[in-house]
């Protein structure tokens, strides 16, 4: 599995010159936490919820006058859509990021995958295995699975 097939799509973009209140109405309003800032069609920078809060609250930037050149990450993390999923997972552990910008080959914006997004993916499959075991009980054994025991020291 590839990680281009996760990556959600259309993508939220800006641009550098935006200010910090636009960015983060627009964040609001999508029901988002990345705002990824291009530069053509081009990865040049990602803005994150925390990074507004961080930035106006902490810094008391004004939001009306800060563009988003003078606050994003400029140099974020991204992967290939080609990426395997394991490994985007592993990044993502690894640089302790919640959110991925997607890229084709050229560089241009494919997506964005989510810790969420991943953690829904692990979710699903983990359920899908567990319909296959269940199918695969005994019929007398099927409903009555034994009650959990306690573990000892946590009753």
């Amino acid at each position: 599995m590839t990680i281009a097939s996760y990556a959600r799509r259309p993508v939220c973009t800006a641009t550098p010159e935006e200010t910090l209140l636009l960015a983060s109405q627009r964040m609001e309003k999508e029901g988002i936490g990345l705002l990824v800032v291009t530069d053509g069609d081009r990865l040049a920078g990602v803005l994150t919820d925390r990074d507004i809060a961080l930035e106006v609250a902490a810094e008391g930037r004004d939001a009306t006058k800060t563009r988003l050149a003078d606050v994003m990450s400029d140099s974020p993390y991204s992967v290939r859509g080609d990426l395997a999923l394991e490994k985007a997972f592993g990044l993502m552990r690894e640089k302790r990021v919640r959110r991925l910008p997607v890229v084709d080959e050229r560089d241009r914006i494919a997506g964005v995958v989510s810790m969420d997004d991943l953690v829904r993916l692990l979710s699903r499959e983990i359920g899908a295995l567990g319909e296959v075991v269940t199918a695969q009980l005994p019929a007398e054994s099927a409903g009555d699975a034994a009650p959990p025991r306690p573990v000892p020291g946590r009753e």
